[in-house]
């Protein structure tokens, strides 16, 4: 079976629309994937290897995405995702019928675990299972079923900058809020500060709480505080025509402060997650091979 799955602040003010965010949401599937890399066993880096052709998993992270766009893949998109509303039950609720973050991770690490399979649909298996579980831990892939997952919700990013961004909840989340000029390996190497009882926590809590997790997490995300800017900045931009007077919300430093910390945690939860589960499935493997035969 196949499976898919700036804005500039000069003496006048510009404001640019984002355009999709691709750059930023590849870099954190990176850092996930690089993150699980420091916590694999030797059997499942070897199985990774071969899988991989030697490659590893960062270069796999983003697959995903590049494909499900594409005619053959489309029926993938859904896969990115659950949306669970605020008085909604997960376990009560009616799933989408084409499918859904949790059922296509289940399929596919149970792919990735049936060593009959051929290579080439086996690493498929692996490169949505590296991918899924890092948009399983950024809140809004569990989204509330009113917004698509905050794509919906208009915004205006500062950071930590001065730099205003015309773009959505979404992408702040997918990327921006974390972007980091460092390179992949590196901000991995400074993320990775996990102590050896939260990785043992995190990775014996099953797949379902890591949704659970995300949406009780998501509020946080669109509590944007004092942050609509009422001074000089909006007052600029309103004047040139560029917002109203009431909105978008402008997140600045204080929201960065806030958030960052938590959306940082998330991609560290989910690489030592993901190291966790390809553990499991490549010692079974192992074992497996080990067998005798009657």
């Amino acid at each position: 079976m196949r499976h898919r799955y700036w804005i500039v602040v000069c003496t006048t003010v510009t404001l640019l629309t984002a355009p999709v965010a691709e750059a930023w949401w590849e870099q954190q599937h990176r850092v996930v994937a690089a993150i699980a890399e420091q916590h694999l066993r030797d059997e499942s880096r070897h199985a990774v290897g071969v899988l991989t052709e030697g490659r590893g998993l960062v270069d796999l992270a983003n697959w995903a995405d590049q494909i499900k766009s594409k005619p053959a893949w489309r029926h993938t998109k859904p896969w990115h995702y659950i949306e669970i509303g605020d008085q909604q039950r997960l376990e009560t609720m009616v799933r989408d019928a084409r499918g859904d973050i949790l059922r296509a991770l289940n399929r596919s690490e149970r792919h990735l675990r049936d060593a009959s399979k051929d290579r080439r649909s086996r690493w498929q298996a692996l490169a949505f299972t590296v991918h899924f579980i890092a948009d399983l831990h950024q809140p809004l892939h569990v989204g509330n079923g009113t917004d698509r997952g905050g794509n919906q919700v208009s915004v205006i990013w500062l950071g930590d900058g001065d730099t205003p961004l015309k773009t959505n909840l979404h992408s702040v989340w997918d990327g921006l809020l974390t972007a980091q000029k460092l390179p992949v390996e590196d901000y991995a190497r400074a993320l990775n500060r996990a102590t050896s009882e939260q990785i043992s926590a995190w990775q014996s809590t099953p797949t379902v709480e890591w949704a659970r997790e995300s949406k009780a997490l998501r509020a946080r995300a669109y509590a944007f505080g004092d942050n609509f800017i009422a001074g000089s900045l909006r007052n600029k931009l309103r004047s040139a025509g560029l917002v109203a007077s009431e909105g978008p919300p402008i997140l600045g430093r204080d929201y960065a402060d806030r958030t960052r910390p938590l959306a940082e945690q998330r991609l560290l939860m989910a690489g030592v997650r993901l190291a966790g589960q390809l553990n499991t499935i490549f010692a079974l493997d192992r074992a497996e091979d080990a067998e005798p035969e009657d």
